[in-house]
């Protein structure tokens, strides 16, 4: 953006975003995966939000098993 904007500004940023293209295609084929989605805008609460409100149940998370 700073370049296509022309803000006069450098800098030496780097992306933390990765694709979910390979991890898709390695659960893809998983028996009973009824959904897949990406944690990366709203963060696992939200996703963990959709769970429960589409399945009527709770989620429960271990912060042990969360990676970081």
């Amino acid at each position: 953006m700073l370049a296509r904007e022309q803000f006069g500004l450098s800098g030496s940023l780097k992306s933390d975003a990765a694709s979910v293209i390979p991890i898709t295609r390695a659960l893809i084929e998983t028996p009973g995966l009824r959904f897949m989605s990406d944690p990366t805008r709203g963060g696992i609460a939200t996703i963990a939000h959709e769970i429960a409100q589409a399945t009527y149940n709770a989620v429960r998370f271990y912060e042990n098993k969360i990676p970081g």
